[in-house]
């Protein structure tokens, strides 16, 4: 187990990192309540997260899932906590009818995506890519 400051300064360190998703995480699941907010009192929310979960609830409000015909390769963040008993696959094993290859990359949802961690993930999407580039022409 980890020290507590230890614990602390990972939390700390996350935050961080993940601010605006945070923030914008907390609009969706709390939209209606600052929506009111914003109009009762007036208050200076931020506009870009706001219009970024207002465009993301409008577009999933007519959505419907359809199967995926192929298999899919998931990048997942490895620091991410799993819990016991949670699909690895996130739901997405129900959609790919031919399977789910789960690999897990470092970093969180969002430090994946930057340095240092981004070149691990832009290193397996390339051998991904390329793998699939030989298959095509090899048929």
């Amino acid at each position: 187990a980890l020290p507590w400051r230890e614990k602390l300064t990972y939390i700390y360190e996350a935050m961080g990192r993940n601010w605006d998703w945070a923030v914008e995480s907390f609009y969706t699941a709390h939209f209606h309540v600052m929506l009111w907010l914003k109009r009762r009192f007036r208050l200076s929310l931020s506009e870009t997260a706001f219009n970024n979960v207002y465009a993301s609830l409008s577009a999933l409000k007519d959505f419907s899932v359809r199967p995926y015909p192929g298999k899919l390769t998931l990048y997942r963040a490895a620091d991410v906590p799993g819990f016991h008993g949670m699909d690895e696959t996130l739901g997405w094993g129900s959609i790919a009818t031919e399977g789910v290859d789960v690999e897990f990359v470092p970093g969180d949802h969002v430090s994946m995506f930057k340095k240092p961690h981004v070149a691990s993930l832009a290193y397996r999407l390339q051998t991904e890519l390329q793998k699939a580039e030989v298959q095509a022409v090899l048929g």
